[in-house]
């Protein structure tokens, strides 16, 4: 497969959990890596590894503009609003960022003549139940407002694919975990019960729900994976394992790797979401097959290397 030269590549939202992960990634292949995020500063970990950093509320247009468009050919957009549970409380507000940052980026680029690669990042929540792994070209039935502000993104994007942007695509992650994921998703709000030496109990929602989960470090394999393609055929990839897991085993595993297995677990109904899909599993084989990715770590490696980076 021919592969494109090494990238000048603008990640925004990078100081976020997979921005620090990407930034890894890229710069271990060789790629020159640019930040944009609305910290003042890009994170410590980062700076030996980040070309230049811009402070930017990419709801502002004029911030973006102040971004070097020149010396950028590629864009890995992660920044937005992701957390679902909060979602439902603030549905407006959701649509408005994630589809303004989406808008606001290729203006941006467009007023100063750039027409890079972009890479936006949606999610495979987009898809909602799924009987067996679902394909890009499933039904779409977003179950959260978080979900349907990203299938509002996505819109954008191929609006402005049809302008002028023909390398601009939307990328649909399912679930992913790994070290030093913050709270706010199942998995880790487990973890973090856990390793705190004074918790007597742990409170959960529904453990019997199944998601298709990959670990972070993967998933920005795939987003590297696609910026290097030299073409790529269609406008959006899946990035999944293709196998669901249950809930409840990933939480016997995080209790295993803390050696508190004999830790009591209390149902909470509360700390369910509206509308919690059943099964999510989706298909990999469109990105597998353009640029042969396919994850490489197992689940176990993923909970141990989470439990031992917060404890």
């Amino acid at each position: 497969m021919e592969k494109r030269d090494a990238q000048h590549v603008l990640v925004t939202g990078i100081n976020g959990f997979v921005g620090h992960h990407l930034v890894n990634e890229l710069t271990e292949a060789g790629h020159t890596v640019y930040g944009a995020s609305r910290e003042p500063e890009v994170a410590a970990d980062l700076r030996d590894k980040v070309a230049h950093y811009w402070q930017v509320d990419m709801m502002e247009l004029r911030d973006l503009q102040h971004v070097e468009w020149q010396r950028i050919n590629s864009v890995i957009h992660l920044a937005g609003l992701a957390a679902v549970g909060a979602s439902f409380d603030q549905a407006e507000l959701y649509k408005r960022v994630n589809t303004g940052i989406a808008k606001n980026l290729f203006d941006a680029a467009t007023l100063a003549d750039s027409h890079p690669r972009i890479v936006a990042i949606s999610t495979g929540a987009v898809y909602g139940r799924s009987d067996g792994p679902v394909t890009e070209d499933s039904e779409l039935k977003p179950g959260s407002p978080y979900a349907e502000s990203k299938l509002e993104a996505e819109a954008i994007v191929l609006g402005y694919r049809q302008r002028g942007f023909a390398d601009a695509i939307n990328v649909r992650p399912f679930n992913h975990i790994g070290p030093n994921q913050g709270k706010g998703f199942a998995i880790p709000d487990f973890g973090y019960q856990i390793v705190d030496p004074l918790a007597e109990e742990i409170r959960v929602g529904n453990l019997d729900s199944e998601r298709d989960f990959t670990d972070v470090r993967d998933v920005v394999r795939a987003y590297r994976l696609l910026i290097e393609e030299a073409e790529l055929k269609h406008d959006v990839y899946n990035v999944c394992s293709g196998r669901s897991r249950r809930i409840g085993d990933l939480l016997e595993l995080e209790l295993k790797a803390a050696g508190r297995e004999d830790l009591p677990v209390v149902q909470d109904d509360s700390l369910g979401r509206p509308n919690d899909e059943d099964i999510i599993v989706g298909s990999r084989d469109r990105i597998t097959e353009e640029t042969s990715w396919a994850p490489q770590i197992p689940i176990e490696q993923t909970i141990q290397d989470f439990m031992d980076s917060i404890s």
